[in-house]
């Protein structure tokens, strides 16, 4: 094995290691996205039905869900079962990154890219997270590599350079199928063309055709896709170009100004403000550090200067790359996004990676590349000791491995919106649970109260845990008497919770004291809820239920996030409130339940409240009564009325 391969091998093993590393701390748990794909998207495909766009959350392209459904298949919902597809196709884009570098220019420009590329905060975030941005790098360098071999193969119209145009070409339709950013290969492999066509064409002889077959063979395999994208439902559609339509709508208006911003914003974060989203990054941190970001600049001055100098391919492709990486965030928002530029992450470690190459003085050291004779930069060392030279590479990728580890391993997990956004505080009550079997009855309050933290916390508690879920604000659950509850001093029901009895991140362990109770119920609904007791005092309405028998429920199905046009994802059961006069008429009301039926077993208790401001004083009855939020069907009691009336004590 020679040295080069040697050093690549280390350089992927150091990726692999870096993308499975700490894998259940960081991130500190799973986000929306991630759950959503796993549980609903890629469920589909579990489910046997595989289709080449799914119309889930906001539409997403078909194969990454089926290769992560293998996953999950074989792993199941654990961290590595939801994330490994992406640390294997992490890891592969370090290797591709290399192969890309060598083609353009030469091994040592593509090894240290590779090793950059390894280390880099950007590269681990999608690299460890289960979302499909990182699959379209894959598909997008093998494109690039075969169409460098295409162009650069020596026997023209030759069995290799065949062979090239039809791998560009299979890999790029394929990738299609993997993220909307991959898109931009189309773009770039045409702009590629008509460089050669205009300043180059010499090189096309005879390579008119192959092209022409890469294009087409892309062309048939997007067809799918293209398909599923235009036959969208209108209110998809509408869903995902309200993503754009911010920068778009204010160009439309003529105030291009929005759009100039987020071209500055956005081609300026490798030194600048990153992306700004807690989901992706330490907000507005830079892709590099000052110091290093100079590295980056001189390679783009350096390829710009090679391109108006002397028409130079591999500059002129490598810089056409890299603006067409981060055209989509030029009109999307936010401005200098990670996810959206992921097209140009390798096109930017190569840039850094091609000063340390390049000769400082090319009208000493110009010599002939493979295009027909034309001079240009070529990679040849700056620094002519190889030593000092592996030295300065090395430092390079120390620098920027210790400050992107410590951004992504340690002060990015540490921000407590982080936390709560990849739901690190429903995971840490799940893991105390592991270490006590007995605690299985209690409740928990969320600061949302959605079933997305449900999910979450499903992840990690140990099974046999019976959950109940609620929102603290206007709810309490007073049996079982025991809560994790994150804000209890500002709900309603403060008074009622006994002192914490321990924190739990950023949840509290809190007893209740309930209030006395009656011995027979008020009135009983036929689905198993009865009314045990209320109180009234104007605007406050307190209503104490309990769970009589298991409740007889509608499904309730989890729906993606965002959920798929005309997709019913609100609750399946409320309670509604009213104020009444004398003869019954309605005055005023405040629905809502407050707690998630679901999540309810026999013999429970909860206690909620209704906001009901009487509007003069004619208020005489109050009307109690359930239904179905999705049909308006409304809950019979068990004597057949569909509401209970209790005079105003």
């Amino acid at each position: 094995m020679k040295r080069h391969h040697i050093i690549l091998l280390a350089i992927t093993l150091l990726a692999l290691f870096l993308r499975v590393y700490r894998l259940n701390d960081v991130p500190p748990g799973f986000r929306v996205d991630e759950l959503s794909n796993g549980f609903v998207v890629s469920q589909h495909v579990l489910d046997g039905e595989y289709r080449f766009f799914f119309s889930d959350a906001s539409g997403h392209e078909g194969l990454w869900h089926l290769l992560q459904a293998g996953f999950l298949a074989v792993f199941g919902r654990t961290p590595f079962g939801m994330r490994g597809i992406n640390i294997l196709l992490g890891t592969l884009t370090v290797p591709l990154t290399y192969l890309v570098g060598k083609a353009l220019f030469d091994r040592r420009v593509g090894l240290l890219a590779a090793a950059t590329l390894a280390v880099s905060f950007w590269s681990l975030m999608y690299s460890r997270t289960g979302i499909r941005h990182v699959s379209s790098v894959v598909f997008l360098l093998g494109a690039f590599y075969w169409f460098c071999v295409g162009v650069n193969a020596d026997v023209k119209l030759g069995a290799l350079q065949r062979r090239a145009w039809i791998v560009a070409g299979i890999l790029m339709g394929i990738g299609l199928h993997t993220y909307f950013a991959a898109w931009v290969m189309v773009a770039v492999l045409g702009a590629a063309v008509g460089f050669l066509f205009l300043f180059k064409r010499k090189r096309l002889e005879g390579d008119l055709g192959g092209i022409a077959l890469l294009f087409g063979i892309a062309g048939v395999l997007a067809v799918p896709i293209v398909w599923g994208i235009a036959t969208m439902p209108k209110a998809e559609e509408e869903g995902r170009i309200s993503v754009v339509a911010g920068p778009i709508r204010a160009a439309q208006e003529g105030d291009f100004s929005v759009i100039w911003e987020h071209v500055v914003k956005t081609v300026t974060m490798v030194h600048a403000q990153g992306d700004e989203e807690y989901l992706y990054n330490v907000p507005f941190r830079p892709i590099f550090a000052p110091p290093i970001a100079l590295l980056f600049w001189l390679g783009v001055l350096i390829s710009l200067f090679q391109l108006i100098r002397y028409r130079s391919f591999p500059h002129a492709f490598l810089l056409i790359w890299w603006l067409g990486g981060l055209s989509p965030a030029f009109i999307s928002v936010p401005a200098a996004s990670f996810g959206h530029t992921i097209a140009a992450q390798p096109a930017v470690f190569i840039l850094l990676a091609l000063p340390l190459f390049t000769a400082s003085d090319y009208a000493k050291t110009g010599v002939a590349d493979r295009e027909n004779g034309d001079k240009h930069l070529a990679p040849s060392p700056l620094l002519y000791s190889p030593y000092l030279l592996l030295f300065i590479g090395a430092f390079l990728v120390f620098a920027i491995g210790r400050r992107d580890h410590y951004g992504y391993f340690v002060e990015w997990p540490r921000l407590g919106f982080v936390r709560f956004l990849y739901h690190e505080p429903q995971k840490a009550v799940g893991e105390l649970l592991q270490s006590e079997p007995d605690f299985t009855d209690f409740g928990m309050a969320g600061v949302l109260n959605e079933r997305w933290e449900q999910v979450a916390f499903g992840m990690y508690a140990p099974e046999g845990v019976r959950a109940r879920w609620f929102s603290a604000d206007r709810a309490i659950l007073l049996n079982p008497p025991v809560s994790f509850t994150d804000f209890p001093t500002t709900g309603i029901f403060a008074d009622l919770y006994e002192p914490s009895a321990g924190n739990v991140s950023a949840y509290s362990l809190r007893e209740v004291n309930p209030p006395p109770l009656p011995s027979n119920d008020l009135v009983c609904f036929v689905n198993g809820l009865c009314l045990e007791a209320f109180s009234y005092t104007a605007p406050q309405l307190n209503l104490t239920w309990r769970v009589a028998e298991p409740l007889t429920l509608p499904p309730n199905p989890l729906n993606s996030f965002p959920p798929k046009p005309n997709a019913y994802a609100g609750a399946r059961l409320t309670v509604f409130a009213q104020l009444w006069n004398a003869e019954g008429t309605f005055l005023t009301g405040d629905d809502g339940l407050w707690v998630d039926p679901m999540t309810l077993y026999e013999g429970d208790r909860f206690m909620q409240q209704h906001l009901l401001i009487p509007p003069d004083e004619t208020a005489t009855q109050i009307g109690v009564g359930l239904y179905d939020p999705m049909t308006g069907e409304r809950i019979l009691t068990i004597e057949g009325q569909d509401t209970f009336a209790m005079p105003l004590p």
